[in-house]
């Protein structure tokens, strides 16, 4: 070759890369979201690809059309067969541990050396539990995601399933949710429930947290309480729908609960009615069956994913429907 030739890179040209050099800002930014699309839907044929080769299966985009009525489809949306597995594990998992725990107690009292394996179980089965709860919490906002997509029955993650730091990132926002909502309520009757400990003598008797803030200071507890539950549902939307922390700016939640109202407080008591049940449910178990401690708690955590999928359908199907209203362009 002459020396006057010189080798080329044949890498590709980004076709928008040229775009920078141009003082025009409105021109970059269409540009960037051009570039953003097309490696946004690259990324997604990629996930479906994974998603056919792993389940054998093609990804069909929901229509968002129900098989059932509403009122009885909005309840059978836990019952596919990839939730069917995700519950298997939630639940399965920790009523395993419980068994090996009752068979190494069963054992200590023929071989009190076995005490130590009491120890070993405990430690293992709260990292197991945290685990189990960070994997639930990622669920939940796939669940949302899907179900604003137009999703009827709970997604399929086998594809999707991230890595351990998305999983706990995700769940770390979530009780970021709760403890911005929630956090006011719990420090004021924390304040209130120390003070009233002060007070109580050494033989007197220890009131209990629901008493205290009853008794003194149930205006503004409740107060506290039922601001935190009503922004919570619209600010746990936000954030999983952005997928980032502006999902937090209160002009944004606070602008969405505003242009949607009316329907935004009837989910709310949808959400009031569907834990109401449940806790009247797990009262009238306890008071006229009489069921072990740990069987009564299995029974309320079945229960209570239960009610969080449903609760996660909801909500999902709420962006879905008033998506021009609430006007995020996620």
């Amino acid at each position: 070759m002459g020396g006057n030739h010189k080798e080329h890179d044949e890498r590709p040209k980004d076709p928008f890369e040229d775009i920078g050099f141009l003082d025009i800002p409105e021109q970059l930014a269409e540009a960037r979201r051009k570039k953003q699309g097309i490696e946004s839907e690259a990324a997604a044929d990629e996930a479906d690809r994974a998603f056919e080769q792993l389940t054998g299966k093609r990804k069909v985009e929901s229509t968002g059309a129900r098989k059932y009525p509403a009122v009885i489809d909005i309840f059978l949306y836990p019952f596919s067969l990839p939730a069917m597995g995700f519950m298997a594990v939630i639940f399965g998992v920790p009523l395993v541990m419980y068994i090996i725990r009752e068979a190494i107690m069963v054992a200590t009292l023929s071989f009190p050396g076995f005490a130590v394996f009491l120890f070993a179980h405990f430690f293992i089965n709260i990292i197991v539990e945290l685990v189990l709860a960070f994997y639930l919490l990622w669920y939940y906002c796939e669940c949302i995601r899907d179900s604003g997509e137009g999703g009827v029955r709970a997604p399929e993650t086998i594809a999707a399933a991230p890595g351990l730091g998305e999983i706990l990132w995700k769940g770390l926002k979530l009780l970021l949710c709760v403890a911005i909502c929630l956090g006011p309520f719990f420090y004021y009757s924390y304040g209130l429930f120390s003070e009233a400990m002060s007070r109580v003598s050494l033989w007197g008797q220890v009131p209990t947290l629901g008493s205290v803030i009853m008794s003194e200071g149930s205006v503004v507890s409740l107060l506290l309480l039922g601001t935190g539950i009503f922004f919570l549902p619209m600010v746990v939307l936000s954030v999983v729908m952005f997928d980032s922390l502006w999902g937090f700016n209160p002009l944004v939640v606070i602008g969405s609960i505003a242009s949607t109202f009316f329907q935004y407080c009837g989910l709310l008591l949808v959400y009031v009615c569907m834990w109401a049940v449940l806790f009247t449910m797990m009262y009238l178990l306890r008071k006229y069956l009489y069921m072990p401690i740990a069987l009564n708690g299995f029974i309320g955590r079945c229960l209570g994913i239960y009610i969080c999928l449903v609760g996660s359908h909801l909500l999902g199907r709420f962006y879905w429907r008033y998506e021009k209203r609430l006007q995020w362009d996620v």
